[in-house]
């Protein structure tokens, strides 16, 4: 756990694992709905943190998703070892502080992949609005499930 400690952070990756846009016909009046579902995951063996941002975007009153991202961003995080208990058997928990500024990073990172990818298309204008990573819902599960 971190308490007052200071720690440096990189971004040692980015990968767009996953894609999707549904052609459609939109109104520049369309308002839309976006999903947002972050999640860490600690790599010790590379002694990296993943962030994984799955984004799904609706039209307003809709049900069917219109385009779905899935993008893992890879952190340095050092000093590692100070960062994280790599106890055997203990279970591993990131400091909630550290999780929400890595979450924010990669929300934000997402917004610019997002805007890149829809340029030119029906979804110019499905910009993800700021989103603050401590006001999220928690997830009961893994947005990749573990091998």
């Amino acid at each position: 756990m971190i308490n007052s400690k200071e720690y440096k952070i990189q971004i040692d990756g980015i990968d767009i694992v996953e894609k999707s846009l549904v052609r459609t016909q939109l109104s520049s009046d369309d308002l839309f709905l976006f999903s947002v579902k972050a999640q860490c995951v600690v790599e010790h063996q590379r002694e990296i943190v993943v962030t994984l941002i799955e984004v799904e975007v609706t039209k307003a009153g809709a049900l069917s998703v219109l385009a779905n991202v899935l993008v893992a961003i890879g952190f340095k995080v050092t000093p590692f070892q100070n960062v994280f208990d790599d106890q055997p058997g203990l279970t591993e928990e990131l400091d909630i502080k550290l999780q929400n500024t890595l979450k924010d990073i990669s929300i934000s990172t997402v917004r610019g992949i997002m805007a890149s990818e829809y340029r030119g298309t029906a979804l110019h204008n499905a910009i993800l609005p700021i989103i603050v990573a401590e006001g999220l819902t928690p997830i009961d599960k893994n947005i990749i499930p573990p091998k």
